[in-house]
């Protein structure tokens, strides 16, 4: 039998022991190699007394979250004032001017020195002075082509509100007699200014070919045809006191807006018919936009123009149930009312900001008169428009020039 010696006994105590003793002294000259290296690195004061460089951690790049905002963009710089910027602008002003001149018009308006100061870049365009460049267009107009202007009748700001009151009703008796003189449904175009009061902004409605609203009659009786010019500055025309519309009523309780836009499909669908075999895939064509709808430009249609490219479905629809009512007031006729006839007008220019609103519509009503039936029939046809719409601050500066040179004209006038 194998007997252990005494240095048999003693190796696994002896072995374990040296060996423990070896990792020990690995462990301190471990310990003792890391504390010479941080010894020998320079401190931060060190580097910086020397130019040595400096440890830092790296920057992660990874976005902390929450932490995605955006920078804050500074706002655009305010637009420069004309009326401070020419201090002397109000030694030139010797009066007020009442426009247009002669017999009083439904567009008759008083501009003084507080439309001038509204004609400062920022400021909203009040209803004279918008008022007092659709009496200028439809002035221009008349000198330069009488024909086109029999065609086209434009109302003044008050109408819509006043149809309207507190953008919530519907009053035709309260406007009924503003067209007793002249025959409304003669005029191909009707051009309606129309004020939100609730959202202080402005935009405009074009009534297109209101006389296809009423029944066919024969060609000798056609409705357009006037024997007698109807004159639009004549006295009858005028309102008699044209008044700041009313303060809107307390908001009611909102009722869903009804969307006047034509339901009818862009075309009939087919109806599924039964097959033996599944139809062969088509091959795939790139996505498109959605396909402008478009209109018959000899059928009556209201068109809104809108700078914020908002819907305006029940300005549509208030007109027409005043149109409806026009011709029961006026022909004694009693007419199915229209299915949906509104439209909006896209591709038109917008504003960029918050003040410029009666600008934009001073802007399309100018560029429209200039020819109406191709203006109406490319917004119709959902074209390209092919116009030149003047510019805002440009078109601020041509109503301020105007009405700077009428004033000097009523000096000259006064001198004489």
């Amino acid at each position: 039998m194998y007997e252990a010696s005494d240095e048999d006994d003693s190796y696994p105590e002896d072995n374990a022991t040296a060996a423990s003793k070896k990792l020990r002294s690995t462990n301190t000259s471990t310990r003792a190699h890391l504390q010479s290296s941080r010894e020998q690195l320079p401190s931060p004061e060190a580097s910086s007394a020397n130019d040595g460089p400096i440890l830092t951690r790296r920057a992660s790049n990874r976005k902390r979250k929450g932490s995605s905002k955006k920078p804050a963009r500074n706002p655009p710089p305010r637009p420069q004032k004309w009326t401070i910027a020419n201090p002397n602008w109000a030694v030139n002003w010797r009066k007020a001017i009442d426009y247009p001149p002669g017999p009083r018009s439904n567009l008759t308006t008083t501009i003084d020195k507080r439309e001038i100061e509204m004609l400062d870049e920022g400021r909203f365009l009040n209803d004279s002075l918008i008022n007092f460049y659709l009496g200028w267009l439809q002035r221009k107009l008349q000198q330069e082509d009488p024909e086109l202007a029999r065609r086209i009748y434009i109302h003044n700001t008050f109408f819509y509100t006043t149809l309207t009151p507190g953008n919530k009703g519907f009053n035709y008796n309260a406007v009924k007699r503003w067209t007793r003189n002249i025959d409304l449904l003669s005029f191909d175009y009707i051009v309606v200014p129309v004020n939100d009061l609730e959202e202080n902004h402005w935009y405009l409605a074009i009534i297109c070919n209101a006389p296809k609203l009423l029944p066919d009659k024969p060609d000798s009786e056609a409705p357009g045809t006037v024997d007698n010019p109807i004159q639009l500055d004549s006295p009858g025309n005028s309102v008699n006191n044209l008044k700041e519309p009313p303060l809107p009523s307390p908001p009611l309780a909102k009722t869903p807006e009804v969307e006047v836009i034509d339901l009818e499909p862009d075309t009939d669908v087919p109806k599924p018919e039964e097959q033996d075999e599944p139809p062969k895939p088509k091959p795939q064509r790139k996505r498109r936009g959605k396909a402008r709808r478009k209109y018959d430009p000899t059928k009556p249609r209201i068109i809104i123009l809108d700078s914020l490219a908002k819907s305006r479905s029940p300005a549509s629809t208030n007109l027409k149930k005043y149109l409806v009512a026009e011709i029961a007031e006026r022909k004694q006729i009693d007419v199915v009312p229209p299915r949906a006839i509104g439209m909006s007008a896209v591709g038109i220019p917008r504003q960029n900001n918050g003040y410029d609103c009666g600008v934009f519509l001073l802007s399309y009503v100018e560029e429209f008169l200039k020819q109406p039936d191709e203006f109406s029939r490319q917004i119709l046809q959902a074209e390209d428009l092919d116009m030149e719409f003047q510019k805002a601050p440009d078109l601020r500066r041509t109503i301020r020039d105007i009405l700077f040179s009428l004033q000097r004209s009523v000096e000259i006038i006064e001198i004489h």
